[in-house]
């Protein structure tokens, strides 16, 4: 016994009708098929994945964050250094909260192992807890820079960039400190993890200013231009 075509398929069959109803079959003409996201109508990989993440992805203006990424691979600093910032920026670091919200470890030492007070967020741990401000302040000093709070690690870093390359650093030079400060704190939060070492603002700054040093010769480190003292006086006019 027919059922006959139930309403949802004879809707489709209708609309596919409508589709098709100025479509000529040509007997001369072979069939081949047409990439329609490419003026070419060839295929790309490119075009394919463009698609792709339009879905989940949406397009829109050119952010600061989209800014913030491309400037840290053009740093000139050593490539492990490059990913450590990559890691920071994306929040990818193994901070005990995204340890946690992982199943990694128990929810009690989610503090931050420095000030033991709030949560160990990545924009805590490297921007707002007290050990981390304490840091930042004296490397501000330093360099005799005014840099305000920031919000988290994309305004963090291109304060710094946009300071330093306001006053006349050299290309890929201008983000150095922020890279330097951010992995100082990072191996003293490490130490206090792993050897159970105590956080000393005094030897961070110092260790900072050595890291500067070292990679401000990068690739001429045999014949350099000052030594560690003259260029601790004023890092930013050897940096100009």
């Amino acid at each position: 016994m027919s059922l006959g075509v139930l309403p949802a398929v004879r809707d489709e069959i209708q609309a596919l009708r409508r589709v098709l109803q100025d479509v000529v079959m040509s007997r001369q003409l072979s069939d081949q098929p047409v990439w329609e996201l490419e003026n070419n109508n060839r295929f790309s990989v490119r075009s394919l994945y463009n698609r792709y993440v339009s879905a989940f992805i949406p397009f829109g203006p050119f952010v600061e964050f989209d800014d913030a990424l491309i400037l840290n691979w053009d740093t000139d600093v050593p490539f492990k250094i490059k990913i450590f910032g990559w890691r920071c920026l994306i929040n990818r670091l193994p901070t005990r909260y995204l340890l946690e919200i992982r199943g990694m470890v128990s929810p009690n030492p989610r503090k931050c192992v420095s000030c033991d007070l709030d949560c160990e967020t990545l924009d805590h741990l490297m921007i707002n807890c007290c050990v981390a401000r304490l840091i930042w302040r004296e490397v501000a000093e330093w360099v005799d820079l005014s840099c305000g709070n920031s919000a988290g690690m994309k305004d963090s870093f291109m304060d710094w960039f946009t300071l330093c390359k306001g006053n006349k650093m050299k290309k890929r030079k201008e983000s150095v400190f922020w890279a330097a400060t951010c992995w100082s704190i990072w191996l003293l939060h490490n130490g206090i993890i792993f050897r159970g070492d105590e956080w000393n603002v005094y030897d961070t700054i110092w260790r900072i200013k050595a890291l500067i040093w070292r990679w401000y010769f990068v690739g001429n480190i045999t014949y350099p231009n000052c030594n560690f003292y003259e260029f601790c006086k004023d890092p930013v006019f050897f940096l100009s």
